[in-house]
């Protein structure tokens, strides 16, 4: 009788799924997604490989541990590091924590935004926020932006590191869908009035794995891809046919 089991991990496999997707998207830059232990398969070997191997220099995470975890055993090495959901922001703290080790909390709310403009240490912190065009989990409303502009201007702040959002359907048609349609208007007319009002955007985001698998999105500087780098597709089933990794 065995009493133990492990998981093999093959890291060519990882370059392999890299590979392809650089195929479907040569011109965007990666920012992978490593949360929940690199879904499963280990964060802290996964993301040196990905840096040292594949040269990604972009990390996403949920949680601020996470990106603590990332920073204190893979000293030395210079990637950038998103934290998406738990941010903890509101916590004194923390400031330290994300100034110190360089990570990057992505905003969803106006009290987070708030916090940031108005502490004197985060006066140089780059600015990553987030919007929730239709999937209803996190971000700030798009009714919102035209609060955040003069907020950004008061404070001096007229560009913006990274500007986010996240499909809540991208198992299903980009193409048709009707949420999927809805969130993609969504995404252009925020950013347009971004644009429009004198405020910057570095780089900006919308495709996870299901719609970079639909070769949507790629016009964006980045793709986000999470669940294809280690291989499942996230297309449905019924609509396999869709996909091109």
């Amino acid at each position: 009788m065995k009493f133990r089991s492990r998981l093999i991990v093959q890291l060519d496999h990882l370059a392999h799924n890299y590979a392809e997707i650089m195929r479907l998207a040569p011109e965007a830059q990666v920012l992978f997604m490593v949360k929940a232990d690199g879904y499963g398969h280990g964060m802290i070997p996964i993301v040196r490989y990905a840096f040292l191997e594949l040269g990604i220099k972009e990390f996403g995470c949920a949680t601020l541990a996470e990106a603590f975890k990332l920073r204190e055993e893979l000293t030395g090495l210079d990637f950038d590091i998103y934290v998406f959901s738990d941010t903890q922001i509101e916590l004194e703290e923390n400031a330290e924590i994300y100034l110190q080790h360089r990570i990057l909390p992505v905003i969803s709310h106006l009290s987070d935004l708030d916090y940031i403009l108005h502490h004197p240490d985060f006066r140089n912190l780059p600015l990553c926020l987030k919007f929730n065009s239709g999937m209803n989990r996190l971000g700030f409303d798009p009714e919102e932006v035209s609060i955040i502009v003069p907020r950004l201007k008061k404070h001096g702040r007229l560009s913006l590191h990274h500007l986010f959002t996240h499909y809540a359907n991208a198992s299903e048609p980009m193409g048709s869908h009707e949420r999927n349609l809805f969130q993609q208007k969504r995404f252009v007319d925020i950013k347009k009035y971004f644009r429009d009002s004198g405020i910057g955007l570095e780089r900006t985001s919308q495709s996870n794995s299901g719609a970079i698998e639909q070769l949507h999105g790629l016009q964006e500087t980045h793709i986000r891809p999470g669940l294809m780098m280690y291989g499942p597709t996230s297309i449905g089933p019924e609509h396999q046919g869709l996909s091109h990794f």
